[in-house]
């Protein structure tokens, strides 16, 4: 998932509402996204210092769980790399992030102008208005 990280501090330090997450080195300070892997959540009991969140629902799939939670983020989907206790339906957690599966990335204004074309800076993208009528660049072999 991705998240809005607000702003990548000098000290190479973002947070993610309650967590503090340090920034990989070259991230340059300035406003950051968070990318996090559905394993790279931890569940806790309710804390200070994790995340608040409630369990939305549980699914159980092989010899993994699989979790939806609500929190101040809206859903997080969560596939924790071990299970110990599962928490019941409505319960409330703290997560947090493991020391793997979470990137930071610089934050990237997309404006969209009109339809069939995007900018970003000076860089203008085209998109075929009408992708039924471009004919296919390649030939599929044909039988004898």
């Amino acid at each position: 998932m991705l998240f809005d990280g607000g702003v990548c501090t000098e000290q190479q330090k973002v947070s993610l509402g309650t967590l503090s997450i340090t920034a990989q080195v070259g991230v340059q300070s300035g406003p950051v996204k968070v990318a996090v892997r559905p394993e790279a959540w931890t569940i806790k009991p309710v804390a200070n210092d994790g995340l608040a969140a409630r369990v939305l629902k549980t699914t159980y799939v092989g010899s993994t769980v699989e979790y939806t939670f609500s929190s101040q983020f809206g859903e997080i989907f969560v596939v924790p790399p071990e299970v110990k206790q599962t928490p019941a339906q409505g319960a409330p957690v703290s997560l947090h992030l493991a020391d793997h599966g979470v990137s930071i990335v610089a934050a990237v204004n997309w404006q969209i102008p009109a339809f069939g074309s995007a900018e970003l800076g000076t860089r203008k993208l085209s998109v075929n208005k009408n992708p039924s009528a471009e004919k296919r660049k390649f030939n599929r072999p044909t039988r004898p």
